[in-house]
């Protein structure tokens, strides 16, 4: 049972690896508490379910990967970490017969898979809606100054030249909406759309909440 923590810990250790820092970074900027959640349950599912896959698969196999029960539960732990980032797809394709210790642990990896996956999912969703809270606070001026640090980050980001021009495009057209001021439905909509960008693009290129921005804030309408 020492390797079988061992593993556990090994699989824990690396799981943390599994996501850029950047991620890290975006989802804690906007929501402290939900990221520490979310994080320890990834940790949780990703280190036993990764330690215990290996090791289980270790056992079955009667592998003695090493001498030491030490080196061992290493060993299980960053087996099972390689098997839960292994590409499965062309494995999928050929069904395996049910019944078999292939086919137990093909379901496992799924079902942890689905796991990690959902886990990843609620940190995203968690930093959206804290985002678009944020966005939606903003009076005017502080939106378009925010939404002017986006259209610039567009410049570096690493996108083809066309899809530059579009984004900056959407996003510059929406603006524009904002500051015609005439035309209230035209306003709103010019807002939303706005708020609706800077939230998508924050989050597809994670972006951290924006340090000592602008304090200037509006209440929420009602119902908002």
């Amino acid at each position: 049972m020492s390797s079988l923590l061992i593993a556990v810990l090994t699989a824990t250790f690396f799981a943390v690896f599994g996501f850029p820092y950047l991620f890290y970074h975006y989802w804690f900027s906007w929501d402290r508490w939900g990221t520490v959640a979310g994080s320890t349950l990834y940790l949780l599912l990703a280190g036993v379910g990764g330690g215990l896959l290996g090791w289980s698969t270790a056992y079955a196999a009667s592998a003695k990967l090493s001498d030491q029960f030490a080196v061992q539960g290493v060993l299980s732990g960053i087996l099972g970490t390689l098997a839960m980032r292994a590409d499965f797809g062309t494995t999928r394709a050929r069904p395996t017969p049910p019944g078999t210790g292939a086919a137990d642990a093909r379901g496992a990896l799924s079902l942890l898979g689905a796991s990690l996956t959902w886990t990843t999912s609620l940190l995203d969703h968690r930093a959206r809606h804290q985002a678009e809270r944020w966005y939606r606070a903003l009076d005017d001026d502080a939106l378009l100054l925010q939404a002017w640090d986006v259209y610039v980050h567009i410049l570096d980001c690493e996108l083809p030249a066309r899809a530059k021009r579009e984004l900056q495009k959407r996003l510059s057209t929406a603006m524009s909406m904002v500051r015609a001021g005439c035309d209230k439905t035209t306003h709103d909509e010019g807002r939303a759309l706005v708020v609706q960008f800077c939230v998508s693009y924050s989050g597809d290129q994670h972006l951290a909440k924006p340090a000592g921005g602008p304090l200037t804030a509006r209440a929420p309408a009602a119902g908002g």
